[in-house]
């Protein structure tokens, strides 16, 4: 990659950051800090005024996983409580900084041509910035897989216990601020043992993860029982909206409902009745003393949908292309057109690259497919929605720009 190429990104990608930057700030802050966001703040506040993590600062908290609270407490200490500036400006310099360390990693095993379209993907795709400016995860968790899988790339070539400890603490700290990925580290075993990695620094990787997680579940125990997450969200959000869907949707009506809401915007009365599920039972959001409720309203409804499991099957295909959508709906009518003309050119170019990866594959692909895959197999399992898929949109940039320099060789 050329030394204009970088600095045309990084002045690209600036100008983009402070073009956004103003209009993001003049919003009200119970705009940016609503729903999780507020939650997560909450945690953050808590952490850095009492050092306890707790939303009100009474209550020990084990519903959402403690990474991005503490990444919060971090730019609350350097910038002040729900400093907004200091919030997008960690997060950009995090994603960028990210992002060059991963090119740079990329560029050993492919051309420079293919990290120069991985870059510009990078720095254009609107989704990108929507997450940076909000008090998400999403960002956050990006920046760790492009680290991790920088890592992964370095070890690969250097063999060196640094990059294997960087590369665990990065998947352990992903795995601690998104719980969905806390099965990747065996999933990706696999990977390491067919490129023949050294045993040892493997299992550094992927054992760190679960110590991790087992201390997490440790100080969950000393206020009730060991539990590594929550289970109200999950409960209500996921296994009950599935059980219902599973039992009253029949024929082409997931469809319908992934139209109403990202392309036509119409609810009609049958169609809010139909896509909205219906709460047949409360799901308790009270403390610890609720969990047994709350397992047993979760195991009722996993019955539920063992009882409509083809039903349940053929649904997880249309969650799994709801996840897959551009994520769009955030920002307003312009920002939607550029976000799903960018993510038509990005999947387009994975299409090239499946269709020519005959000609192109390296052993060290693998590595992307099997983080791709895990991710839209897990979340197929749940409600998902297309913010979920950003953590791992790296891959489909890797893919696409394979994809792309492929294509521009065979016209050469």
């Amino acid at each position: 990659m050329s030394r204009r190429m970088l600095i045309g990104a990084l002045v690209f990608f600036t100008g983009v950051w402070l073009l956004l930057l103003w209009g993001r700030l003049a919003l009200d802050p119970q705009v940016t800090f609503g729903d999780d966001a507020r939650r997560y703040s909450d945690l953050a506040t808590h952490l850095v005024e009492h050092r306890f993590y707790s939303v009100d600062g009474i209550t020990p908290h084990r519903e959402l996983e403690p990474g991005y609270s503490v990444f919060l407490a971090f730019t609350y200490l350097l910038f002040g409580i729900e400093n907004r500036l200091g919030i997008f400006f960690l997060q950009g310099m995090l994603y960028i900084v990210s992002v060059l360390f991963f090119v740079k990693e990329v560029q050993e095993i492919t051309s420079k041509r293919t990290t120069s379209i991985a870059l510009m993907f990078f720095v254009a795709l609107p989704s990108i910035y929507h997450t940076i400016f909000s008090v998400y995860r999403e960002s956050f968790v990006l920046s760790l897989f492009l680290l991790f899988s920088g890592s992964v790339l370095q070890f690969l070539r250097t063999r060196s216990f640094h990059s294997a400890l960087f590369a665990g603490g990065a998947l352990s700290t992903i795995v601690l601020t998104y719980i969905p990925f806390l099965l990747l580290p065996i999933v990706i075993l696999p990977v390491f043992l067919f490129l023949r990695l050294p045993p040892k620094k493997v299992s550094l990787m992927v054992l760190l993860p679960f110590f991790c997680i087992f201390v997490w579940g440790m100080r969950n125990a000393q206020y009730g029982n060991f539990r590594i997450t929550g289970n109200q969200r999950s409960t209500g959000a996921h296994w009950l909206v599935r059980a219902d869907h599973a039992e009253r949707w029949h024929g082409w009506d997931p469809l319908r409902c992934i139209a109403a809401e990202y392309v036509t915007r119409s609810w009609t009365e049958d169609l809010d009745v139909l896509c909205r599920p219906i709460p047949s039972i409360h799901v308790p959001t009270g403390g610890i003393e609720d969990d047994r409720v709350r397992d047993a309203i979760a195991a009722d409804a996993k019955r539920r949908i063992l009882a409509h499991l083809p039903s349940y099957l053929y649904q997880s295909l249309f969650v799994t292309l709801e996840y897959h959508l551009p994520f769009v709906n955030g920002w307003g009518r312009t920002y939607n057109l550029v976000e799903a003309g960018m993510t038509g050119v990005l999947y387009g170019g994975c299409c090239v690259y499946l269709w020519t990866s005959w000609r192109s594959w390296k052993r060290e692909h693998l590595l992307f497919f099997v983080i791709l895959l895990y991710s839209a197999a897990i979340f197929s399992l749940f409600q998902s929605i297309p913010r979920f898929h950003m953590p791992v949109t790296f891959t489909y940039i890797v893919f696409a720009a394979l994809g792309y320099d492929a294509l521009f060789r065979r016209v050469q």
